[in-house]
């Protein structure tokens, strides 16, 4: 074998080596994105089965933005956010934590919330009239809806940046 064949060798031989370790690194990378993802995604349907099983009426004083309006007193119910196992909140997120449940709320006044029916809000359906009276307005439904809207999304860092998932449900009261 002369010199140059075995220089040749060589290259192809780190060439090939340099492709294994990128595509090594490359699926390992995608298999953490995949976890995440199915952690997330998990959550997410978590949240909105425990949705379903809470008493209708009574969803938006347990999920929605205002503590104060919480079934059983202040701070009692879980609100608008979960916390969720595995996944690290965005560097950017505000509260540090990376689940939230998103209501068609409006601040209406410093520290009071409304569930509108006319908010601008595609990712909810909205505008829709939530309280069958085939009417959108802008009052408040927090106690006469029929139909509630809701998203469930989780932000959080992922290895590659900022990732997300979000779930939209339309929920309505369960007749037995």
């Amino acid at each position: 074998m002369t010199l140059i064949e075995m220089i040749v060798s060589m290259l192809v031989l780190g060439l090939s080596f340099a492709i294994y370790v990128s595509t090594a690194v490359a699926v390992r990378r995608q298999s953490v994105s995949v976890q995440d993802l199915s952690i997330a995604s998990d959550a997410c349907q978590r949240v909105v089965e425990t949705l379903r099983s809470e008493p209708f009426d009574e969803l938006v004083r347990r999920y929605g933005v205002d503590p104060d309006d919480d079934p059983n007193g202040a701070g009692s119910a879980p609100g608008a956010t979960f916390a969720v196992d595995g996944l690290h909140p965005a560097d950017d997120d505000p509260d540090g934590i990376v689940g939230e449940v998103v209501l068609p709320e409006l601040e209406v006044q410093t520290g009071v919330f409304a569930l509108r029916e006319d908010l601008q809000r595609p990712e909810l359906g909205l505008p829709r009239d939530l309280n069958g009276d085939s009417i959108i307005d802008g009052i408040d439904h927090a106690a006469d809806y029929l139909q509630l809207p809701v998203c469930v999304r989780v932000r959080w860092q992922g290895q590659s940046g900022p990732c997300s998932y979000q779930l939209d449900a339309l929920l309505v009261p369960y007749r037995k």
